[in-house]
Parts: structure tokens; C-alpha cells; sequence
């Protein structure tokens, strides 16, 4: 290092010397480092060199030139001084404990220069610049003033630059153009203010940071005058700016981060950044050697704003991160000249304000993020979880992946594809040139969302939603899939435009409560347009040239008018048309259905092959009509029952036209009045021949004439029902005026057919095939089995399977489970049902009350569900409580008489769809009180040396039921109410039962045991009701079948006795009658107390 004393400062300032004599060291420093310092004449002089303490290194002795040393030593700065350097001088020993430069008091300023006229300087201050124990320190570097020639100076610093709140100002030669100032940072800077100045000659200040480790810079960077000063980084660990670059003062000239051709470079703008030439991402000096380079603009300590352009270089991946949380504003134009590489907005709450262009291989935003495209044309593929804003005149040019939503609020548009399974709010006129998919797509009233770009052009959006008066436009020849739906009823205009093409529409128009109003097809370039789904507009308008062709495969709606073009139909499911058609000409395929609810006019043809259904009070009319194997179906509503030819549809056909009488079909809903009606509007139309046409309704019947007319009879309800039961209900309901719930069941009953009415009147009145009844009784059949066992369990002394242990004075108590299934089937035209029970039984009794008597009570819970077959689809649960008396009396030692008197107590809960509507639930909720009497003769005889017991029995069994009358509730005017007659049941009965028993080897004893019987009921009452509906003023009879009378039944089981007390026993009983059969059994284990 060349210390250089010619320079005189003025008062207050001092040349920067080596130490001289009077100097104090202090201890942080060696005896071999230079404190710069002044005596109280402020100059430094030979004298005072020559007599210093410090080692110089070469020139030890003090007999070089005046001021000079040669050797590298740290510097303390104890005055405002001056240090003038030439090339290959070195501040600082290179010790990283002790500061290259520090101050040694507060508020000084260091000045580095080099020499005049001399060749470029390349100089290192070898360790850290620092305030020390201060607050401030100023750092001037100047590339000396020199017009002599090139005189450029490079100073390299290898550490940190931490001068507190002092400044650093960077100046460069003001003589000669070229002579560059480079100030190169490997560490930190922290100061208050960074000055770039260029001077006026084409000298440029360098800030540069190349460390090796990350670096941050603490300070605000400005030129000092606009545009000057640039700033390079070539740090592969990172460079941090946080403060403002170019804006509290001037702007600089430009930063370029990538230099120096390392392998990936990258720096953080975490303040405002102006500059007047742009950031330019890659190596500028080595292009070729840079592989990556990334600049994070970082907002996380406030909103930011970038000015000037952000570029690449030619060769180098150019990428950028917005981030921070905050709004990051870019003022100008960013890869205009080479397009970036990714540019990526992170961080929830980030908004990239973009006013300039942008150019970039790709465009990412994360979700909650916002890109905002301002003036500017983005050009780049997009990938947006966020929100893309598009609010001023700037387009977005290149393909959209959308997860997020793209808000357009501007004036710009969209050319590219647009997909995923994201959202667009169009509230403002957006124009996709391209393929569009979305989820959905929402369109602010007076806007108008346009898909261009030609035939074929896909529309993927599962719902566009149309406000007001919203609009999609699209190019004839597209393909839109998803529904397009109505925000209010009446919102909303779709217009497609011509093209001799096919234009696909795969979803639904509108809903079947909120119509979109308009629908046009426009041109008459042959544009054919397909649907699959319903159209829910009001009005649908089509060129003459145009056809709209239902194709769907499941029932298709039209709610309001079509004007114009032709219309084809190939649905084999039907296609319904609500609103009135003025339209040219009307083709329906081979296997296709259509039905006209309103007026439809064709000024040409009706093509038919199909079925063509005309609604009650609308007329079909065609110039002329081909009948190529189609039919006609006439609906018929008489809401008087004075038939007119306003309750009919009809048809007119161009008055030359002769209709097949076998292809007419009427179908009647609700009931209608009877007489004679022209069908064929147009005098000159004809029927083939006279005769009978087919109709819906068993109650009615149409015979054509051959002038057009159709007469109508009411057939009488005896001739169309197969027992007194069902004609009671269609007297009913023929004569009642029947309004809400019960006017579904009478159209239902109207409209059925021969095969189907009869289930329907059955289905309109309560369920006769007395399940409920037969529930209940099977019951107390279970419960009368249950102790006659008991009964006999006592009289053969086994008590088996079901004692629990004996209690106080000889009463012994027993519980007993029960289960059964049995299936009725039709009977007398009564639909059968499946019942199924299951329920216990506990019981106390006692034996030789009196001599060879024994009584007992008991009682018994089951519950019981019983599920008809009709098309009510009736339900009853049923759950039942009974107490019983029972006795049994020993007449000899092998006769004895049994006897039993119970009651049973139910509540009935019914569920049944009235006249099979499924729409309509009745619910019902009823008691029942059921009496039974029972009585049994038997005797054992003991045959075979004991090991078989056979057992014949007479029996006598009597069962009164009798349930409260009920109203239900839940249908509305169809619900009923019920009154039922009690029911008798008197049976006599004969039955036999054998068991053997056979002892085992190890002592255990085995008896199976089989039985059959009969009983003949002596009463055979029928189900018998009174019915009257909610909506009617009379009531009516109905009744059941007639039960079969002789019941069968047979059962088998076995008892295994162990030697340890225990029972193992199972019983499975058989029951058959006329119709009904169901099955009974139970596997027990028990255990002798």
C-alpha cells in the first residue's frame, strides 16, 4: 500500500499517513498497523513518519520517500481522511477477528482514491469495513477526475461493509469515458444511504456483490443524479436488497443479476427498485456460463413497486418470484426484449400489479395470490391457483390452466385455451380465442362472455351462469359441455353464431324454474345444432337454413317458443316441447317421441317415423305429412267432464293428409266427459277406417270415424274390476270432485290400464288383506304354544327349557323366546303380504294348587311387521303385549285337559302410498284388542316299554280382534278414514304328537319328537271396512278376501339331556292353509337348577 502525503486538507480534515510518534496505538491493534491521524497542525510531516513506532515491512527504517509504505496493514480511522491508492495496493492483513477499516470515532469520513494519470487500479481491502463502536461512518470512493487516459479502479472488499447510518457514495471518473468505478462486496452492507454517481464523462459506478455466502444489503440505493450508477450480482448463495433502490433520490441506471458466468445466481428485492435501463436477468459479461438465475421480488415489509424493464439475456433461464404477502407493483414492460423463463407469484395475499407487458415461458400464481393484468398483453402459459385479474386493456396471450379464478374487469382478452377446474367471473366483456373449461363461469348482467376462434372450439364449463342481461356468444361449429343456467328466471342471452357446422350442446339450458330468455341461432350457412339435454329458454330463434336436433338418451324439455329452422328428434326417450313453435319444417326418427304441449306450426313438412304426442288444447299443424311409420298420441284433460275439443289434442295436416286409424293413441288423464269430438282440425284430413283406438284407460273407450271424430264411453265399474272391493273404491271415486293429493290418486285410477286398474283401486283404500289381523293372531297362537309347552314340561316333570329355578311355596317361574314367518299370497284378487314376529314370553305357575292341578300366568311382548304386496306398498308394525291365564288338570295319570283365557293389547303403525302414487305417504296409528279362549283334551299313551309316548288332543280355540277406527295423516286430501269391524274366530282341532326317548351310553338321555294337526275354523269372518277420503263427503265398503278356513300344521323337534343338567333342545313347526303358509322355530339351551 502507497500512502500518498501531497494533498492538504482544510481545517477540521487530515491526509491519510502511516502513525506518527505522538500517536496513541490502541490496544485492538498490533504494533505493525497504521492509525490514520493527524497532529494539531493537521498535517502530516516527514519528521513525524520517520520517527513512527510501526514495522513497515520492507521499509523498516524510515528512509523511504516521506509519507510512503509498502506493506498491508489494517486501518483505523480517527479522522475525516484520505487514502489515494494505485494498482495492487491492500488495505487490511486479512485477520477476519479485526476490521480491514474501522473508525475509531463517530461521524468520519474515509476517502478512497486512486491515483491521477497512472494505469487502472486493482485494489483490495482484504477484511471488513466497520463502524466499530460507533454509529456512523461515511465511505467516499472516487475514481480520481484524470484526462489523461484510462484510469478505471476496482476495489474489491472482502468482508462486510458496515458503516451504521453513514453513507457510501460511489463516484466515477467525470474526465474520461470508461474509466469505470467497480466497488465489489463479498459480505454485508449496512449504511443509511448508497450513492451510484456516473459523473458526466461515460464512467459508470459499480456496486457489486459477489460473495460466496448469502449477502444482504441494508441501505437505500439511489443515483446521484437519474439514471446513474449500476448495480451487478453474482452471488450464487444470494444477494438480500432491503431497502429502496432508485427511489428516494434518483434512479440508477440498471441492475444485471448474473454476472460473473457463475453456474446459478439469485437476489431479493425487498424495497421499491426504479431504474432507468432495466433489470436484466443473466450474465451480461459470460452469457454463455450462467445456467439459472432467479430474482425474488419480496414483499413482506409492505407493498413495493418495480420501474423499468425487467429483461433476460439471450441465452440464460431468467426466472422471478413475487412474494411477500403484499402488492408488487410493476410499472413497465418485463421481457420484452428475451422473454423470462418462470415467473412465479407465492405467498398468500401476493398481488402482482403488472401495467407493462409481460413475456415468459410460464406464469404461476399459488392459491390466495393475485396476478393483476393492467395495460399491458401477457405472454406466457399460465398456471393460476390464485386469482387471475385482468382489469385493464391488457391480454393474456398463451394457454390457462385455471384452479383458481380468472376475474375480468378490464377491457383485454384471452387468446389460448383456457382449462381446469377452477372459476371466471366475467364482469366485464371477455373474448377467449380458444378452447374454454372451467367449473364454472359466472357472467355479470350487460356482459357478454365470447369463445372465438372457429369450428370446433370446446366449451367445457360445468355451469356459466347468465345475470340480467348476461351472454355467451360462441362460434357456430363449437362444442359446449356443462350446463348454462339462469341466475332469475327471464336472465341471460346465448347466441351462436354461423357456421355450416355442427355445434354440440351437451347439458341442460336453464333450469325447469329459472328459463334463460334468449337462444339464436344465427346465419344461414346450414348451422345444425345438436342437444343432448333441456332447453329452458323462453325463446329460441333459428334461421330457415338452420336445424335443432334433439339427440339425447333421456327425456329432453323445451320450456318456451321456437321461431324458425327445422327440428329433428331421434330421443328415443321423448322430447317435450311446452311452448309454441313457428318453425319450417319437423322431422321425428324411426323409434323417436315427441310430444307438443302447446301449438306447433310447420310451415312445411311433418316427416314422421316416430311418436308424436299432442297435449289437451293444442293443435299440431304441418303444410303436409308423411307418415312414414310413425304414430299420434292425443292427450285428453277435461277439467269439466264436458268433453270439447278444447280438452283434446288435434291435429291438422294440411287437409290432403289420410291418418292410419291403427296409429292413433288417447291418453286420458283424470276424468273426462263422454261424447263425440273432431280430432282432425282440417276438413280435408281423414281417418283410415272406423274403428277402436287404443287409449291408456280402462274406464274409457274411442272409436274413430273416418270424418275425423273421435266418440268417447265410459265403461261401468263392474266391467273393469275383479271384486265388489275395488268397484265400492271407483264408485268412490267417480263421484267425487276430487282436488289436490286425492286428484292424483283418481288420475291414477283414470289412466291405468286393464292390466293395472284393479291394483290401483286396491292401492287407493285401506289394505283388506287383514296382515294386521293375521299378525296379531299368529301371535297369540305363538303365546298358547308357548305354555301349553310349559304345561306339558310340568305334567311330564321335565320342566325343560325353560325353568329358572324354583321359587318361594313350590311357584316356579320360566321365560321363553318365539319367532315365525309367514307369506299370504293373492287371494281373490287381494294382494298377499309377508309377515314376520318375534317376541318372549315369562310365565309363573305352580303345581297341585289342588289336587293334580296346576295353573299358571303369563305374560308376552312381540312385535310384528306385516308388508303387503300391493302396489301401496302398506306396511304395519305391530307391537303386541299379552297376559294369559292357563291351567292344566291331570284327569288320570295319562289324560289331562288344558285351558287358557288371555288378552292381548297392540298399537298398529301403518305407511302405505295411496292408489300406488309414490309421491304420497299415509301414515295410520291405530289400537287393537284381541280375546283368546283355548282349550285342549289329551292323553298320553306309553308305548314300546316306555320309550315312545304317542299323544292324540281335540282342541277348541276361540280369537276375538277388534281395533279402534283411525284417521291418517300425511297425504293430504288422499288419506282415509278407517273403520274396521271386528273379526271372530272359533276353531276346533285334532292332533297328535309322538316322542321316543333313548338313553345314551354315557347316561345322557335323546328324545326326538314329530306331530301333525288340523283346525277348522267354524266362523270364516271376512276383513271388513269402512273407508271414506279426507277430500270426499261419502264413504264406501270394502272387504277381503275369504280366508280359507282348515289350517294344517306338522312340527318336529328333539330334547338332548346332558348329564350335567343341562337341555339342548330345538322345534320347528310347519303351518300350512289354502293360500298361506309360514314356518316357526327355536334352538334353546338351558340349564336345571
Amino acid at each position: 500500500m502507497k500512502l500518498d502525503i501531497k494533498k492538504l486538507l482544510l481545517a477540521g480534515t487530515a491526509i491519510v499517513a502511516v502513525g506518527a510518534a505522538p500517536m496513541v496505538i490502541s490496544s485492538a491493534y498490533a504494533a505493525d498497523e497504521i492509525s490514520v491521524d493527524a497532529d494539531d497542525s493537521g498535517v502530516f510531516d516527514a519528521d513525524e513518519l520517520a520517527t513512527s513506532a510501526f514495522d513497515w515491512g520492507a521499509v523498516t527504517d524510515g528512509t523511504a520517500a516521506a509519507g510512503e509504505v509498502t506493506d498491508s496493514h489494517d486501518v483505523r480511522v480517527n479522522a475525516t481522511a484520505e487514502i489515494t491508492l494505485e494498482d495492487g495496493d491492500t488495505i487490511g492483513d486479512g485477520d477476519a477477528t479485526i476490521a480491514a477499516v474501522v473508525a475509531g470515532a463517530d461521524a468520519l469520513t474515509l476517502t478512497l482514491t486512486d491515483a491521477s494519470a497512472d494505469a487502472p487500479a486493482a485494489i483490495t481491502i482484504d477484511g471488513a469495513i466497520s463502524v466499530g463502536a460507533f454509529t456512523s461512518l461515511n465511505l467516499a470512493v472516487d475514481g480520481i477526475d484524470d484526462a489523461d487516459g484510462n484510469d478505471a479502479l476496482d476495489i474489491t472488499v472482502n468482508g462486510a461493509v458496515n458503516l451504521g447510518t453513514g453513507t457510501l457514495t460511489l463516484t466515477a471518473d467525470n474526465d474520461t469515458a470508461g474509466n469505470d468505478l467497480t466497488f465489489a462486496v463479498t459480505g454485508n452492507i449496512t449504511a443509511g444511504q448508497i450513492t451510484l454517481d456516473d459523473n458526466a464523462a461515460g464512467s459508470d459506478a459499480v456496486l457489486e456483490l459477489n460473495g460466496t455466502t448469502a449477502q444482504t444489503v441494508t441501505a437505500a440505493i439511489d443515483g446521484a443524479a437519474a439514471a446513474e450508477g449500476n448495480i451487478k450480482v453474482g452471488n450464487t448463495a444470494g444477494v438480500t436488497f432491503v431497502g429502496d433502490i432508485g427511489t428516494t433520490n434518483f434512479t440508477v441506471d440498471s441492475i444485471n443479476v448474473g454476472v460473473d458466468g457463475s453456474s446459478t445466481v439469485t437476489a431479493t428485492f425487498q424495497g421499491d427498485v426504479a431504474t432507468a435501463n432495466g433489470i436484466v436477468i443473466g450474465d451480461t459479461d459470460a452469457a454463455a456460463t450462467v445456467d439459472a438465475v432467479t430474482v425474488t421480488f419480496d414483499s413482506q415489509n409492505g407493498s413495493i413497486s418495480v420501474a423499468g424493464d425487467v429483461d433476460a439475456n439471450a441465452t440464460d433461464t431468467a426466472n422471478v418470484v413475487i412474494t411477500g404477502g403484499n402488492t408488487v407493483a410493476a410499472a413497465d414492460n418485463w421481457g420484452s426484449s428475451n422473454a423470462l423463463g418462470t415467473v412465479s407469484v407465492t405467498t398468500s395475499g401476493t398481488i402482482f400489479d403488472l401495467e407493462g407487458t409481460l413475456d415468459a415461458t410460464t406464469l404461476t400464481s399459488a392459491t390466495g395470490t393475485t396476478i393483476d393484468v393492467g395495460a399491458g398483453t401477457v405472454t406466457a402459459a399460465v398456471t393460476n391457483a390464485g386469482t387471475l385479474l385482468m382489469s385493464g386493456a391488457g391480454d393474456v396471450v398463451g394457454n390457462i390452466t385455471n384452479t383458481g379464478t380468472i376475474q375480468q374487469t378490464g377491457t383485454g382478452a384471452i387468446t389460448g385455451d383456457v382449462s381446469g377446474a377452477g372459476t371466471i367471473d366475467v364482469d366485464a366483456d371477455l373474448t377467449v380465442t380458444g378452447d374454454l373449461g372451467a367449473t364454472s363461469a359466472d357472467v355479470a348482467t350487460g356482459q357478454t362472455l365470447t369463445v372465438a376462434g372457429g369450428a370446433g372450439n370446446d366449451i367445457a364449463v360445468s355451469t356459466i351462469t347468465l345475470n340480467g342481461t348476461g351472454a355467451l356468444d360462441f362460434t357456430g361449429g363449437s362444442n359446449l359441455t356443462g350446463n348454462v343456467v339462469a341466475a332469475a328466471d327471464g336472465d341471460g342471452a346465448i347466441n351462436i353464431g354461423d357456421a355450416a357446422a355442427t355445434t354440440a350442446i351437451a347439458g341442460n339450458i336453464g333450469t325447469s324454474s329459472a328459463a334463460v330468455a334468449t337462444l339464436d341461432i344465427a346465419g344461414g350457412s346450414a348451422n345444425v345444432v345438436t342437444t343432448t339435454g333441456n332447453l329452458w329458454v323462453d325463446a329460441i330463434t333459428a334461421n330457415n337454413a338452420d336445424t335443432l336436433s334433439f339427440i339425447g338418451t333421456s327425456a329432453q324439455a323445451v320450456s318456451g317458443t321456437i321461431t324458425g329452422g327445422d327440428i329433428n328428434v331421434t330421443n328415443a326417450t321423448g322430447v317435450t316441447f311446452n311452448g309454441v313453435i313457428n318453425s319450417d319444417a319437423m322431422t321425428v326418427a324411426s323409434g323417436a317421441a315427441a310430444t307438443f304441449a302447446a301449438n306447433a306450426t310447420f310451415a312445411g313438412a311433418l316427416d314422421s317415423a316416430g311418436a308424436v304426442t299432442v297435449g289437451q288444447g293444442s293443435t299440431l299443424t304441418a303444410a303436409s305429412f308423411t307418415d312414414n311409420g310413425g304414430t299420434f298420441v292425443l292427450n285428453v284433460v277435461d277439467a269439466d267432464a264436458t268433453l270439447t275439443t278444447a280438452d283434446i289434442g288435434l291435429l291438422d295436416l294440411g287437409g290432403a293428409a289420410t291418418v292410419d286409424t291403427d296409429d292413433l293413441t288417447v291418453n286420458v288423464t283424470g276424468v273426462i266427459g263422454t261424447g263425440t269430438v273432431d280430432v282432425l282440425a282440417n276438413g280435408g284430413d281423414a281417418f283410415d277406417e272406423a274403428k277402436a283406438v287404443v287409449d291408456n284407460s280402462a274406464l274409457y273407450t274411442f272409436t274413430a270415424a273416418t270424418d275425423g271424430t273421435l266418440t268417447v264411453a265410459q265403461a261401468s265399474t263392474a266391467s273393469i274390476t275383479n271384486n265388489a272391493a275395488k268397484k265400492s273404491t271407483a264408485d268412490n271415486l267417480l263421484a267425487t270432485t276430487a282436488t289436490g293429493e286425492l286428484l292424483q290418486v283418481q288420475n291414477a285410477f283414470v289412466s291405468a290400464g286393464s292390466a293395472d286398474v284393479n291394483n290401483v283401486l286396491e292401492a287407493a283404500a285401506s289394505d283388506v288383506s287383514a296382515g294386521a289381523v293375521v299378525g296379531g293372531v299368529q301371535v297369540a297362537g305363538h303365546t298358547t304354544s308357548v305354555n301349553n309347552q310349559r304345561l306339558a314340561a310340568v305334567r311330564s316333570g321335565e320342566e325343560t327349557g325353560m325353568s329358572a329355578g324354583q321359587m318361594m311355596s313350590g311357584l316356579k317361574a320360566w321365560i321363553q323366546g318365539f319367532g315365525a314367518t309367514g307369506e299370504q299370497d293373492e287371494r281373490d284378487n287381494v294382494s298377499g303380504y309377508d309377515v314376520d314376529s318375534v317376541g318372549f314370553a315369562v310365565g309363573l305357575d305352580a303345581e297341585n294348587v289342588a289336587e293334580d292341578l296346576t295353573v299358571g300366568v303369563s305374560v308376552a311382548y312381540a312385535n310384528t311387521d306385516v308388508e303387503s304386496d300391493a302396489i301401496s306398498n302398506a306396511e304395519t308394525e305391530i307391537d303386541s303385549y299379552q297376559i294369559a291365564l292357563y291351567g292344566d288338570y291331570d284327569l288320570s295319570n295319562t289324560a289331562f285337559i288344558t285351558a287358557q283365557l288371555a288378552y292381548m293389547w297392540s298399537d298398529n303403525e301403518t305407511t302405505r302410498n295411496p292408489g300406488g302414487v309414490s309421491s304420497l305417504v299415509a301414515n295410520g296409528d291405530y289400537d287393537s284388542d284381541t280375546f283368546i279362549a283355548n282349550a285342549t283334551l289329551g292323553n298320553d299313551y306309553h308305548m314300546g316299554h316306555g320309550s315312545l309316548v304317542l299323544t292324540p288332543s281335540v282342541s277348541a280355540n276361540y280369537v276375538h280382534y277388534s281395533a279402534d277406527s283411525y284417521t291418517e295423516t300425511g297425504a293430504g286430501t288422499a288419506n282415509l278414514s278407517v273403520n274396521s269391524d271386528s273379526m271372530n274366530i272359533f276353531e276346533l282341532g285334532l292332533g297328535v304328537n309322538a316322542e321316543w326317548s333313548f338313553e345314551q351310553a354315557n347316561g345322557s338321555w335323546f328324545k326326538p319328537s314329530v306331530g301333525v294337526g288340523v283346525r277348522h275354523d267354524l266362523i270364516g269372518d271376512e276383513y271388513q271396512a269402512t273407508n271414506q277420503f279426507a277430500g270426499s263427503t261419502t264413504s264406501f265398503e270394502v272387504e277381503g278376501y275369504d280366508p280359507a278356513q282348515t289350517t294344517f300344521d306338522a312340527g318336529v323337534g328333539f330334547k338332548y339331556y346332558t348329564t350335567d343338567s343341562w337341555t339342548i333342545s330345538a322345534d320347528y313347526n310347519y303351518e300350512f292353509k289354502s293360500d298361506f303358509d309360514s314356518h316357526a322355530g327355536v334352538v334353546k339351551a338351558s340349564y336345571k337348577f
